[in-house]
């Protein structure tokens, strides 16, 4: 059962062909005060003449327009709560006849709350458990965080991060590829253009040169070695490792801190108000879960699109 159908009213509404014929003359009159024809001067050209030219352009203009007046008009006096623009269905319209719409809207949908002064919601204390605070942990954790990149002059080692000088040879034709620098981590959860890189590079030093043959596979990602047997002339141009700072005034200082009291008052403070906020989070969800559990409603398809939208854009 689609319960959506549920959420869809359907009415018709009728507009006279009085209403239909003002809205046309005024429109007749709006378009000859705008329109240019060559031999008339603008907003001199004969009523009888634009209609001749632009009536059947018009008419649909001007039932559209009074076909949505009458719709939005019967929402509004029936109290219609919509949750996205109303569908025309259907327009039936002969010159001379009044003119008739089927619509379709989509609804909010009938909320039953239950009552919530007896509505009961038990967590697992294991739950909303927080873990003590660890200052040597935390102090890491932000030391971990402003890791950076300090050049060094020994052989690879894994995690390391280095740049490449970078050339292949497809051996079916000979052809060269231009040479290229790149950087890589060697890390053999790391994907890279050459598989099975990891291996090659352990052990090397800057300035090392290495060989390296490989038959890529039909289907291979990067199509120009896709079938094809290439040679990779590779050299080891920088070596550099990541590393932690020390928690001394320098790096205390850059992160806005004068002392290091000041900076392990600050981290204690904000892990209990982290752990607060996820501890609150947690009875939410617990809450809203029990909550949807309980409330068995239709959701309506106008308001999950405009969720995805919005978090798409």
């Amino acid at each position: 059962e689609n319960k959506e159908k549920d959420l869809l009213i359907n009415f018709s509404i009728t507009v006279s062909n009085k209403q239909f014929e003002e809205d046309f003359n005024e429109a007749l009159l709006k378009y000859a005060s705008e329109i240019k024809l060559p031999g008339f001067r603008q907003g001199k050209v004969p009523l009888e003449v634009i209609k001749s030219r632009y009536k059947e352009a018009i008419q649909e203009e001007v039932v559209n327009k009074v076909v949505e007046k009458a719709f939005f008009e019967k929402i509004e006096t029936d109290k219609i709560k919509i949750i996205s623009r109303p569908e025309i269905k259907k327009i039936d319209y002969k010159e001379g006849k009044d003119i008739t719409a089927d619509i379709e809207v989509e609804v909010f949908p009938n909320v039953d709350v239950p009552y919530l002064e007896t509505l009961e919601v038990k967590i697992p204390a294991d739950q909303l458990k927080v873990e003590d605070y660890d200052e040597t942990k935390q102090i890491d954790k932000v030391l971990e965080a402003h890791k950076r990149q300090v050049p060094v002059n020994r052989a690879i080692n894994e995690n390391d991060y280095v740049m490449l000088k970078l050339q292949s040879k497809i051996l079916q034709t000979k052809r060269m590829t231009p040479r290229k620098s790149t950087y890589f981590l060697v890390n053999k959860n790391e994907s890279f253009e050459i598989p099975d890189f990891v291996k090659e590079v352990i052990g090397k030093s800057i300035n090392d040169n290495l060989t390296v043959r490989r038959s890529y596979p039909e289907d291979y990602k990067k199509k120009p070695w896709a079938g094809k047997e290439i040679e990779h002339y590779i050299t080891i141009e920088s070596v550099s490792e990541w590393v932690k700072p020390a928690l001394d005034k320098e790096f205390l200082k850059s992160i806005g801190f004068e002392d290091e009291e000041s900076f392990k008052s600050k981290l204690k403070e904000e892990y209990h108000q982290a752990k607060k906020q996820q501890t609150d989070d947690k009875k939410m969800k617990h809450i809203v879960d029990n909550l949807c559990e309980t409330i068995a409603f239709p959701l309506p398809r106008g308001m999950v699109e405009h969720e995805v939208s919005r978090m798409l854009s």
